[in-house]
């Protein structure tokens, strides 16, 4: 009975597959393979991502039909080589400038893998949500959208939650608060009392 759903299922994907309906053939293949795992259903769903443009799962399935099968020879074998490379060459490569370099990375909301900065991200063609977080930082998002084969850059910086320490306070200094002011000050008035003492003396 188990085997007979599983078959059903499959059948029925191909039928929506040809109908170009790939979404709702790759849940059918994915019950179908829950069922019974043949290869069969293996290549089938990774073609079916292949077709919907995710390029990145797809791979992942195809490389998991062919390690399945690397005793066999047949032409399923060589078209799952094919679509496999295409994927490869249809993915676009993301060089993204992250700060801090210490910062934790989803990618649609998967973690993504790697540390450091500059960080190459692997992405299928389309519109992506880049969410990032560190600790003492505030949280960055950046949404950016790639062409298949794109090579881009972009740079996300976070934040920091504590404010720049304040610059000094650059008010006026009251004059008569001043030190100079008042060496000043006396300097001019012992250089007065010199003047007057001569004019003293000049008086008949």
């Amino acid at each position: 009975a188990v085997a007979s759903e599983a078959q059903a299922l499959f059948r029925r994907g191909l039928e929506l597959g040809a109908a170009d309906r790939w979404a709702e053939a790759l849940e059918l293949f994915r019950r179908s393979r829950v069922l019974v795992p043949r290869p069969s259903t293996v290549f089938n769903i990774g073609f079916a991502l292949f077709r919907l443009g995710r390029f990145v799962q797809a791979i992942a399935a195809l490389d998991e039909y062919l390690a399945l099968t690397q005793t066999e020879t047949s032409d399923l074998r060589i078209e799952a080589a094919r679509r496999r490379d295409e994927a490869i060459a249809s993915l676009a490569a993301l060089t993204l400038e992250l700060a801090p370099e210490t910062a934790r990375l989803l990618v649609d909301g998967e973690v993504s893998d790697g540390e450091g900065s500059p960080r190459t991200i692997t992405l299928d063609p389309g519109r992506h949500v880049l969410f990032a977080t560190a600790d003492g930082y505030r949280e960055g998002q950046l949404e950016i959208s790639v062409l298949a084969a794109e090579h881009a850059s972009r740079q996300l910086v976070l934040a920091p939650l504590v404010e720049a320490e304040p610059l000094p306070d650059t008010h006026e200094v009251s004059l008569i608060a001043d030190p100079v002011f008042w060496v000043v000050a006396g300097a001019l008035v012992g250089s007065a009392i010199v003047v007057l003492v001569g004019l003293v003396g000049l008086l008949p």
